[in-house]
């Protein structure tokens, strides 16, 4: 469209530079940084966290956990929580409900065998010390 030279086709002279006065970015500290870091290690993560508070402190998960969350995260069980020792009645309760009966019956049996293979323990077991020690 029109005939131009390449003078006129070259870029301005203040391409990628902010010429207005009060907004540049000009110091004569060359260690200044300027604008905030993205994850906030200079201010105390709050104990209770808002909705609306979308600092990150350093806790927020990559994204690969975004991409690929790990298995039953939908329910808001993290993968530690199977690690986690339970009391028995706790661990009955869930293996129940898992659709497990079945296998409550190899229960007492099991239980030893898993508190023989850690340790043993006043805390309890965990579910995957039990998943292990049932075969399931």
């Amino acid at each position: 469209m029109g005939n131009y030279t390449a003078e006129q086709q070259a870029p301005d002279a203040d391409l990628g530079r902010s010429i207005r006065p009060g907004w540049r970015n000009v110091s004569d500290d060359p260690e200044r940084s300027f604008g905030l870091p993205m994850v906030r290690t200079d201010k105390p993560m709050p104990h209770v966290r808002g909705v609306a508070d979308y600092q990150n402190y350093g806790d927020e998960p990559g994204a690969r956990a975004v991409l690929n969350p790990p298995s039953y995260s939908e329910l808001g069980v993290e993968p530690a929580d199977f690690a986690t020792p339970l009391p028995l009645p706790a661990l009955v309760n869930i293996f129940a409900r898992a659709g497990l009966a079945e296998a409550l019956t190899q229960l007492a049996a099991a239980v030893e065998q898993a508190f023989h293979e850690a340790g043993g323990g006043e805390l309890g077991l965990s579910v995957i010390e039990l998943r292990r020690a049932l075969g399931v």
